[in-house]
């Protein structure tokens, strides 16, 4: 596990998502397609034994009470009909990230302290949004822009059990086994599975191969947006079941 790193793959992981771009560039029906990083993607995404995730990749989301009708992500908790929005910034604090810009009049504290208009959020942050939703914070890989934001009790976040924010592009690489820089823990993973997010598709890669028509190639694309559910089965450890990665429409 220590032995498997990010960098190797990433070379691949560009390549071949240079390649998707151009097959889509020369379809005159994708030519006004907006990179992911502005117009971002919404999807659900569940891991075995790594949770059950609502996935926002790149763009800006609202966020506020289930109940409402106003945001995009409904928590169930104290909050506002909009409480606020969770934006990918780029070169805020000198790099990539996460912002969340707060709503006039809402309230929110980080580590116990009031936050203002807007906050990076960062890795091992206390997130409370209003007076009884609280979240950890959690960016596992210093060298990737993506996060993710885990409730501290069992708040239903819009169906799910957290908030997945992946950052699109090789700076959000998300990483999925049983080492400490993984996003999504799986204990016992010998081989990770990689993925970067890019213009109109999922690069997902695993040494230890996947399963399926295309036999246990090591690399497997998923088109964007997710329309229809998709299933993914990585053999993350030899000699065992493989683990399934399934991607979901949002609603």
């Amino acid at each position: 596990m220590a032995g498997a790193r990010v960098a190797p793959s990433s070379s691949r992981l560009r390549a071949e998502l240079a390649h998707q771009r151009s097959i889509r560039a020369e379809d005159p029906g994708e030519s006004d397609v907006i990179p992911a990083a502005e117009s971002g993607e919404r999807f659900r995404m569940t891991v075995d034994e790594g949770g059950d995730w609502r996935v926002l990749l790149g763009g800006c989301t609202s966020l506020g009470h289930a109940g409402g009708a106003k945001a995009q992500v409904g928590i169930h908790g104290d909050l506002a009909p909009k409480h606020g929005e969770l934006t990918a910034a780029e070169s805020f604090h000198g790099g990539q990230g996460w912002l969340l810009k707060l709503t006039e009049g809402e309230s929110a504290h980080a580590g116990g302290q009031p936050v203002g208009s807007s906050l990076p959020l960062t890795h091992g942050m206390e997130l409370r949004l209003g007076e009884s939703s609280c979240f950890d914070v959690k960016r596992n890989d210093p060298a990737s822009a993506s996060l993710r934001l885990e409730p501290l009790e069992p708040t239903e976040v819009a169906g799910a059990g957290g908030l997945l924010l992946w950052f699109p592009g090789p700076g959000g690489s998300l990483r999925i086994g049983g080492d400490v820089q993984a996003l999504i823990g799986i204990p016992g993973t010998v081989h990770p599975v990689l993925c970067e997010a890019g213009e109109g598709c999922l690069l997902l890669v695993c040494e230890g191969g996947f399963l399926g028509d295309e036999g246990s190639a090591t690399e497997r694309v998923i088109p964007l947006p997710i329309v229809k559910p998709t299933e993914v089965l990585a053999r993350t450890c030899p000699g065992q079941a493989p683990v399934a990665i399934c991607f979901l429409p949002w609603s």
